[in-house]
């Protein structure tokens, strides 16, 4: 068995981040429905970015009927979401991976507890 010449990159995973996320509901807004967390990139992630794939933070909290319209995330899929239920899916992670980088991340975990 052969060596890779660069080691894969590790999933960047944030199960604090994820649950966060969940909690402020569907993206789409006026859903009011409960959300799952959707991650919009998976396959062929880049790595460590964590903002083009391959991480929880490439992520969203969606709920199922607009879950299953995100599926198979090619980038024509995600402008046909943002045409059909006004969320700008790029926007809306740049957005929510500054607003836990930036604060949010020291408030939830001091409202959530110890575990």
């Amino acid at each position: 068995m052969s060596e890779l010449a660069y080691p894969k990159p590790k999933r960047e995973v944030d199960e604090d981040f994820k649950a966060w996320s969940v909690s402020e509901g569907c993206a789409v807004l006026g859903c009011m429905n409960r959300a799952d967390f959707h991650h919009v990139k998976t396959r062929g992630g880049r790595g460590s970015d964590p903002l083009l794939g391959g991480s929880d933070y490439c992520g969203i909290g969606a709920c199922r009927f607009h879950h299953g319209l995100l599926q198979n995330g090619t980038v024509a899929q995600l402008y046909k979401f943002s045409e059909q239920t006004g969320l700008n899916v790029w926007e809306h992670l740049f957005r929510q991976y500054w607003l836990w980088t930036h604060g949010e991340r020291e408030r939830w975990l001091v409202e959530k507890g110890p575990r």
